[in-house]
């Protein structure tokens, strides 16, 4: 029996990216001056020569004056001395009391981010549960199928879970390059702008809808068929097949048991990557252009492990534009298309790295979804479908 499942109006809207927070800038050191006379120095100049001209003036008249003026030029030396010595600890104060307060305000700053931080990975991990929550995210009806194309998460899948940045500090422009800064504030504030926007925990998640529309996955064979079981899982259950169609080509049996049973799953007429590819690439370009309604994304992925990967095929339309993705399972970075959106790398201990085009790159710990918990997958999604469904 088909279960033809509403498509209720979404209820948890997709994490928007948190723009850059601006850095107050480090408080400049106070200009010191080269040359000139400063109030010390000039006190102790004429109370010097005061005591000086009387001391050789009334050098004859008597002990009395020569001793007046001896005694004011220790004066004028000591009250020299005391001025200098306050503006100097005058100014020690006032740097101390700065840095007190610009590290006071990157440990509130530190704070603030993350309890943000906090908040985001809270919702990052709703809208991109791991793996072994799925079954719970098809039961729900208000979760199934909810990424529409006007979405800013569709095709947006999760491939594992690490550190990410979240709240990038930008360091605001310098005032003055040519004025010195207090090293031990510059220290701190190159710490927070490195560390203090990362988040733990965070989904990593690989967005198949940019770029050129070829994305390797590279690693040995078991590491990236389990990369790419969790891949698939994440695009069937929260995304329609009305909205995005699953192709497997030259796939090993075993790793993919179940995979017909999903509503998404394509079964291609060839076996053939490039076979494929021209068919899909000579038949969407026309469909396009007479505006006969919206095609599904299709994903391809292609298991070439043993080979190099084939390229996409020439189209006067990029494979994005077409809204084809090829994702490639090679051994090596060598084997993988000369134009790629993405690489991800996965190692045996299920270890990734991350690569986007023109964006940080990433490390975390990959997702893992077994043959069995896949197969299971499928029976619990094979029961639905979209004919007569309403809300679509």
């Amino acid at each position: 029996m088909k279960i033809y499942p509403p498509r209720p109006q979404r209820l948890l809207r997709p994490l928007e990216a948190n723009l850059p927070r601006a850095l107050a800038p480090v408080p400049q050191l106070p200009n010191v001056r080269v040359g000139g006379l400063s109030l010390p120095v000039i006190v102790t100049v004429l109370g010097s020569l005061a005591g000086l001209t009387l001391m050789i003036v009334y050098a004859e008249t008597g002990p009395l004056l020569p001793l007046v003026g001896a005694l004011v030029v220790a004066a004028s030396g000591l009250w020299g001395l005391g001025l200098a010595w306050t503006a100097r600890a005058r100014a020690t104060r006032g740097r101390n009391l700065k840095r007190e307060r610009y590290l006071d305000y990157l440990a509130n700053l530190r704070l603030s981010l993350a309890k943000s931080g906090a908040e985001a990975r809270t919702i990052a991990n709703l809208i991109h549960p791991e793996p072994g929550l799925l079954p719970q995210m098809i039961a729900d009806p208000t979760r199934l199928w909810e990424r529409r194309p006007s979405d800013s998460d569709f095709l947006q899948v999760r491939i594992g879970q690490g550190t990410t940045l979240w709240s990038p500090l930008v360091a605001d422009t310098d005032p003055d390059p040519a004025q010195g800064f207090d090293p031990v504030l510059m220290a701190e504030a190159a710490e927070a702008i490195r560390t203090a926007g990362l988040v733990d925990a965070m989904p990593i998640c690989l967005d198949l809808g940019l770029g050129s529309g070829e994305i390797a996955l590279i690693g040995p064979r078991e590491a990236t068929e389990n990369l790419a079981r969790a891949l698939v899982a994440q695009l069937a259950c929260f995304h329609s097949p009305a909205d995005v169609g699953i192709v497997v080509v030259g796939e090993q049996a075993p790793a993919w048991p179940g995979l017909d049973r999903l509503p998404h799953y394509q079964t291609p007429s060839v076996n053939d990557l490039m076979s494929l590819l021209t068919r899909e690439v000579s038949t969407r370009p026309p469909h396009a252009a007479k505006g006969l309604g919206w095609l599904p994304h299709l994903v391809i992925i292609v298991d070439e492990h043993g080979r190099s990967a084939q390229p996409f095929p020439k189209a006067d339309l990029g494979a994005t534009e077409l809204g084809i993705t090829v994702i490639h399972l090679i051994d090596h970075p060598l084997d993988g298309p000369s134009e790629q959106a993405a690489v991800v790398t996965v190692d045996a201990n299920h270890q990734i790295g991350f690569e986007p085009v023109g964006e940080p790159a990433q490390a975390g710990q990959a997702d893992l979804v077994s043959t069995g918990f896949f197969e299971a997958l499928t029976r619990s999604l094979a029961p639905y479908s979209l004919e007569e469904a309403h809300g679509l």
